[in-house]
């Protein structure tokens, strides 16, 4: 007698496990494989003591296999959706984009129209199981901002903060300059920021920079300057 054993679930718990522990908990990809062959031989284990308990007692039967992937990639990749990632030919001297499939051998990236070509080779060989292959030296690995906005709002933490991050603009009046504010959102100036907002998927995007320094001056050069001029006073 064959016993149907949910195979696709617990292959997919255990995928989630090991990648959980891969991604999140920071654990090796060799850690990952090992702990996905240890569960491999508990689960084939168990299955077969379970098969032998059952047959001693006179009941023979015929249980279904779990075959577990031996890679954490393959994990993913079977369980997972992969993000859309977008890779293109970059210079490695002056960075400058080339998309696939116009990528010159050399860059043609010129500072000013009478000045010279960058001239830098795009281009190097790689040793593949079929020979040698041409590929660029450098890429510039971007994602899909159309894939990362649906992973987004998939998670249920964005969408509840979003909807509670709404309702504070619609139910609360705005505190008055001055007044105690506990949150950026309190900001009358904030408020005008965002008053066209309709619903609470009205989203708009900005650019964030936190390495920018007016004074092109690092913070260990500015704090080493004050702290001269602190002496010499």
């Amino acid at each position: 007698m064959d016993i149907a054993v949910p195979i696709t679930l617990f292959v997919k718990m255990v995928c989630t496990l090991v990648v959980w522990l891969h991604i999140r908990a920071g654990v090796s990809r060799s850690v990952a494989n090992t702990t996905l062959k240890a569960l491999q031989l508990i689960f084939s284990s168990t299955l077969y003591l379970v098969e032998v308990a059952l047959c001693s007692s006179g009941i023979n039967v015929k249980l279904s296999k779990i075959q577990l992937p031996h890679d954490v990639r393959t994990a993913y990749r079977l369980h997972f959706t992969e993000p859309e990632i977008t890779r293109t030919a970059c210079c490695p001297s002056c960075f400058s984009l080339y998309p696939s499939p116009n990528i010159p051998w050399k860059c043609v990236w010129k500072s000013s129209k009478l000045s010279k070509p960058c001239n830098t080779q795009l281009w190097k060989t790689q040793n593949t199981s079929k020979g040698l292959k041409w590929i660029p030296r450098s890429l510039y690995t971007t994602q899909s901002f159309d894939s990362w906005l649906q992973f987004f709002l998939s998670r249920q933490i964005i969408v509840d903060s979003l909807e509670e991050s709404f309702r504070r603009r619609t139910n609360h009046p705005p505190p008055a300059f001055g007044a105690d504010m506990t949150d950026v959102q309190d900001s009358p100036a904030w408020r005008d920021l965002h008053g066209f907002f309709q619903s609470p998927l009205h989203l708009v995007f900005s650019l964030y920079i936190d390495w920018f320094n007016p004074l092109t001056n690092k913070i260990a050069g500015i704090l080493l300057y004050y702290f001269n001029q602190l002496i010499d006073s």
